[in-house]
């Protein structure tokens, strides 16, 4: 249980755009705006989150996210938030409507905050709300982006809440963590390492098989532990299993993990 409430504690959050949803020119501010007073509420609680440079930097650096996200069955905004360590990901929708009377300009906004796991994509609930008709500004824009900032801050205790009490239930027979296996046609050899993995019964609630053929198998590992501490008992397990002394760590996105196993 302690380790649990300090991963609660500890989760760390991004926000961000649905990617299925066309943002109009005319509105990119407004979202930036909404993830920003997202991101200061949370910073300013002493949560952690990952800013929006660092995803969008992501999104540039990586020229085949789109297709990298589409061959393992993952949203881009879920393969963003692996990628990013990320324990919960935020999405943000809104609708913004202005009108000038006289020389103010006046705004009213409906915001929706939906929150994901980002290990499973699970859906951990939604939150919504309005600001209606008392946000002022000087010009159109920052009548808009003044609503909002507003509606968004109104939501985020709400948002935060839900996603511990979720997070808390989602995490209490340990933490999922993906496994991929390359090179499983020694089928004995593989049983081995899965077998030496479940004895670690302080930290292996449970371990799951999804699928294996001859050459890759996938394993769901409920594991209380920081993916460091993961990624040592699976080399420590494997150095105790006859042929994988040479298994080493191909890849890490997140809470998946893709191993060569050296068979």
């Amino acid at each position: 249980q302690e380790f649990i409430d300090r991963y609660i504690d500890g989760l760390l959050y991004m926000v961000y755009i649905d990617e299925d949803r066309e943002v109009r020119a005319t509105d990119k501010d407004l979202y930036r705006a909404a993830i920003a007073a997202a991101n200061d509420f949370l910073a300013s609680r002493s949560m952690e989150v990952v800013l929006l440079d660092q995803v969008e930097e992501l999104k540039r650096d990586h020229t085949t996210l789109v297709e990298d996200a589409a061959g393992e069955n993952l949203s881009v905004v879920q393969w963003l938030a692996q990628k990013l360590n990320a324990d919960v990901y935020i999405l943000i929708d809104l609708t913004v409507g202005t009108e000038k009377r006289g020389n103010r300009y006046y705004a009213q906004s409906t915001v929706t905050l939906t929150v994901f796991e980002a290990a499973t994509g699970r859906l951990l609930g939604s939150k919504s709300a309005s600001q209606l008709d008392r946000s002022v500004g000087a010009s159109e824009k920052l009548a808009g982006i003044n609503s909002v900032k507003i509606s968004v801050t109104r939501l985020m205790d709400d948002v935060v809440a839900l996603s511990k009490a979720t997070m808390q239930k989602a995490v209490a027979t340990g933490i999922r963590y993906e496994l991929f296996l390359l090179g499983t046609h020694d089928a004995d050899t593989v049983l081995q390492l899965i077998e030496r993995l479940k004895m670690n019964a302080e930290q292996v609630a449970e371990i799951q098989s999804v699928y294996r053929t001859d050459t890759e198998g996938k394993y769901y590992v409920f594991f209380f532990g920081s993916s460091e501490e993961f990624e040592r008992m699976l080399y420590e397990s494997a150095r105790a299993v006859p042929g994988l002394d040479s298994m080493k760590l191909i890849s890490q996105r997140g809470k998946s993990f893709t191993f060569e196993t050296g068979l």
